[in-house]
């Protein structure tokens, strides 16, 4: 939590620079979910996802390395 709230205030005070790229969430996503899928198998979570049927729809302009971070986050 402390890192994360550096990281929010490094953003505000513009000493981060982000890389903007096309991203596709996702692919992001699919990506990060298998270790999460397992702490929640663990605990009888059951986690799903359910990919859109246009991919080329989750393409968005994002700073990648940043929204991994996010993803990681929220998954916890």
């Amino acid at each position: 939590i402390v890192e994360t709230i550096l990281e929010i205030a490094k953003l505000e005070s513009g000493t981060v620079l982000l890389e903007p790229t096309r991203v596709n969430l996702a692919e992001l996503i699919e990506e990060r979910l298998p270790p999460f899928r397992e702490q929640a198998a663990e605990k009888d979570v059951p986690v799903e996802l359910v990919p859109p049927r246009d991919r080329a729809a989750t393409v968005v302009w994002a700073d990648p390395r940043r929204v991994r971070q996010t993803l990681d986050q929220l998954l916890s």
